[in-house]
């Protein structure tokens, strides 16, 4: 539904929901919202389920929209997001730039009189990858990449259930959710000094090296999968242009202010940096 003078069907987060891969969700909603229908939550949370993602999901029978902003519940979820710590710089990062949303979000009124609301809110980065760039005419850059060289133990997505009542929480509730745990079975990979990444729609992407645990004093391995022609920016700390092979062939890469820039046609390819 159109609300607030926005663009319902620009300003929808289905489409964005890869994004909170690293962060732990939690939905407080009301079967009687009369403004936020619970079959679209329902639809939201589902989605989060099958993206094997944390979360959790209280749903409150005798709720309405302001049932929990008047009467102020919300310690079980704070309990529950106060248990997780923020991962700085993740193992795996997932991220989708929708342009358009940017465009819906970033269309807002003025909140003073004659000025803008001086805010900026790019939305181009996400922990160690940033410049996400959209190829010209495409409206979507989508990124999926693994940092090697940072250690995560091996985990198991399992259900997670609770309610009817917690301490703080007053009204009957029912809990569903998932939750990661450590999976016994499975080793820690080892180790490596390089990344594999995945993109689609995308013109140019940047990776810090640093924040990746990836050293430039050894050899750099990547494995780039991009299903159109792509710069590939690597931020480290190189005293000078090193040696750059894209399937084994050299290719012309150029290093400025800290960023070696590497061109990568459309495919699946091997990339080494020494």
């Amino acid at each position: 539904m159109q609300a607030n003078n926005g663009n319902a069907r620009q300003e929808w987060t289905y489409k964005l929901l890869d994004n909170v891969r690293n962060v732990p969700l939690v939905v407080f909603q009301g079967a009687e919202d009369e403004l936020v229908p619970v079959s679209g939550v329902v639809v939201q949370m589902n989605r989060v389920r099958d993206l094997g993602y944390r979360y959790r999901f209280y749903l409150f029978p005798a709720a309405e929209h302001y049932t929990h902003p008047v009467l102020d519940e919300f310690e079980e979820g704070a309990r529950y997001l106060f248990a997780h710590r923020r991962a700085a710089d993740p193992r795996r990062v997932t991220y989708i730039r929708d342009l358009p949303f940017e465009q819906a979000v970033g269309d807002g009124p003025d909140l003073r009189p004659g000025h803008g609301a001086g805010l900026s809110f790019p939305l181009d980065h996400a922990y160690w990858m940033s410049e996400l760039t959209p190829r010209p005419q495409l409206t979507q850059a989508r990124f999926d990449g693994t940092s090697l060289a940072i250690a995560d133990a091996p985990q198991l997505v399992v259900p997670d259930a609770g309610g009817p009542a917690a301490p703080g929480q007053f009204l009957p509730y029912v809990m569903t959710g998932q939750q990661w745990v450590d999976n016994p079975t499975a080793a820690t990979p080892a180790r490596a000094n390089g990344f594999t990444v995945t993109l689609t729609g995308a013109a140019a992407v940047r990776l810090d090296l640093a924040r990746m645990g990836i050293a430039v004093s050894a050899p750099v391995n990547g494995d780039v999968t991009t299903d159109g022609p792509l710069e590939l920016r690597l931020a480290g700390s190189w005293p000078s242009t090193p040696s750059v092979t894209v399937d084994r062939a050299p290719v012309s890469a150029t290093l400025a202010g800290g960023v070696l820039a590497i061109p990568i046609a459309a495919g699946h390819h091997t990339v080494v940096v020494q």
